[in-house]
């Protein structure tokens, strides 16, 4: 039997706590912290009028298909076809720089490594600095910082134990992009649940399962190493979404600074979103209508990222964190996927899959 709403003797009769509306009223913060954002998992469905906690609504994932670059590009040559923009909500504020904290794992701390690390002195072109310390956002209710967010992946519906974790973004009102070595390629009862802003536990625009994956076929490098997921909650109508760009020239990726987003297993448990800012690419290979990004800056430890940044007053990803070479036990070596295919595998989606 439910508990009463107000104990005998109150006057006047106290009013149940229904949550606050949701979203609040905007103002122009950097943090997103003055929204109000609830803690917790905040998808409506997941609580009542209460509070309580309801159960998850688990869903598996449906479709996995390899396509072919050159079908996805005769596809889009024979539809009428038009790639979303970026879009965001007007109760969302907007922030170009977002705000961060630097944040040291707190093993650097202890006597036994101050002496190796005061020897080692990183400086910003030695990739052992990012081992050292990370820049971690503090924007997440800010766009378009809230449209990444981070993956959990399984299989055989076991929805409590995933086997790895990966970083996505939106780029579609019920769309994401993320890495295709995140997808649990070919496993029986396979699923992938995306939580936009994830931090420490925090989820402010709630979360969706993946129903639909669709990537490409093995390429010559890892240049094709991205997928695109369709969600069952359309999530881009809350916290907004990037426009996936690519370019057949060079020069459009290696004449502006980019941004780097991700999660790190090494800095607080993956438990927050890691922010680079201003990095260059110093180099760019070609593989047809795939091309790998090497930047200057290595997010060395990630279990994912996206690289993104400004393209006109419109942000948009241009590249999927991919594996590497591996240089050592401690430092390895990234790149990006990214190019001409990237974008033409978000309009694709975006045209069939409506």
């Amino acid at each position: 039997m439910a508990a009463p709403l107000s104990q005998p003797g109150d006057y006047p009769p106290k009013a149940p706590s229904y949550p606050p509306s949701y979203p609040p009223k905007p103002r122009q913060y950097q943090t997103g912290k003055e929204y109000g954002y609830p803690s917790g998992p905040s998808y409506e469905s997941y609580s009542d009028h209460r509070g309580h906690p309801l159960a998850i609504p688990y869903q598996a994932g449906q479709t996995q298909v390899r396509l072919n670059s050159s079908d996805v590009k005769k596809k889009l040559e024979e539809t009428c076809f038009d790639i979303d923009k970026c879009y965001k909500p007007h109760c969302l504020p907007r922030g170009r720089s977002p705000c961060t904290t630097t944040y040291k794992p707190e093993c650097l701390e202890k006597p036994e490594y101050k002496e190796a690390i005061y020897k080692v002195r990183p400086d910003y072109e030695d990739e052992s600095k990012h081992l050292f310390e990370r820049k971690i956002n503090e924007s997440l209710g800010v766009y378009p910082n809230c449209t990444i967010g981070k993956i959990w992946v399984g299989a055989n519906n076991n929805y409590h134990c995933p086997l790895w974790t990966g970083v996505g973004v939106l780029v579609g009102c019920d769309l994401i992009l993320t890495a295709s070595h995140t997808v649990p390629w070919d496993c029986e009862g396979w699923w992938m649940r995306f939580v936009p802003a994830y931090h420490e536990g925090k989820e402010p625009f709630g979360s969706s399962y993946v129903k639909d994956v669709r990537g490409y076929t093995s390429a010559t490098s890892a240049a094709d190493d991205y997928v695109v997921c369709k969600l069952y909650n359309p999530l881009g109508d809350k916290c907004g979404w990037m426009h996936a760009e690519g370019w057949g020239a060079n020069p459009n990726y290696t004449g502006s600074l980019w941004h780097m987003s991700g999660y790190s297993k090494f800095f607080k448990h993956g438990e927050v979103q890691l922010y680079e800012p201003d990095d260059k690419i110093k180099k760019v290979i070609d593989d047809g209508c795939y091309k790998l990004l090497i930047t200057y800056g290595d997010p060395c430890g990630w279990d994912g990222g996206i690289l993104w940044g400004y393209h006109g007053e419109c942000p948009c990803v241009i590249g999927i964190l991919c594996g590497g070479k591996e240089n050592c036990i401690y430092f390895v070596k990234f790149d990006w996927a990214g190019g001409p295919g990237l974008m033409d595998l978000v309009a694709w989606a975006s045209t069939l899959w409506k």
